[in-house]
């Protein structure tokens, strides 16, 4: 969790974000790209160790998302459990993580990782948990998203 902390650190307090030099950024933390056809110019996937991040999108608008925790359903686990316990035991797993997440990038100190805001429902819906800063005209948004039984439960953090 500390390259994840220290990658966002350093992304959020950059002016502005575009692919190169995020890429540039993340190779030099030790960050793999991971190939993916048909996409010009710099790599928008990248792994380290079991951390996932992509780059969506180009700049002013460009948005990095890292998938720290990911989770697949297991169908047959959940439909054994009573009254949904294996499902509600993950979802609390992924939010106690988003919520250590959140906890060390505040820790980091002004002025990162910014003033609070408010997500608009339509976004916030998509969370279990989340908290999310005002970073320069960017935001930044922690949290734990389950959005659909057949997509994994994960812990995520983005910037855009």
């Amino acid at each position: 969790m500390d390259e994840v902390v220290g990658l966002l650190v350093a992304l959020g307090r950059r002016p502005a974000l575009d692919r190169a030099e995020v890429a540039a950024a993340l190779a030099g933390r030790g960050w793999r790209p991971v190939p993916r056809p048909g996409t010009a110019g710099a790599p928008r996937g990248w792994e380290l160790d079991d951390h996932l991040l992509g780059i969506q999108g180009d700049a002013p608008h460009l948005r990095v998302e890292i998938t720290l925790r990911c989770w697949e359903y297991d169908e047959r686990a959940a439909a054994e459990a009573e009254d949904f316990a294996w499902l509600e035991a993950a979802w609390q797993r992924a939010t106690d993580e988003a919520r250590r997440l959140a906890a060390r990038l505040q820790a980091a100190g002004p002025p990162f990782p910014g003033a609070p805001v408010t997500l608009p429902a339509d976004e916030a819906e998509e969370f279990l948990w989340h908290a999310a800063w005002s970073l320069a005209g960017r935001q930044l948004v922690v949290g734990a998203e389950h959005q659909d039984r057949e997509l994994p439960i994960r812990v995520l953090a983005a910037i855009s």
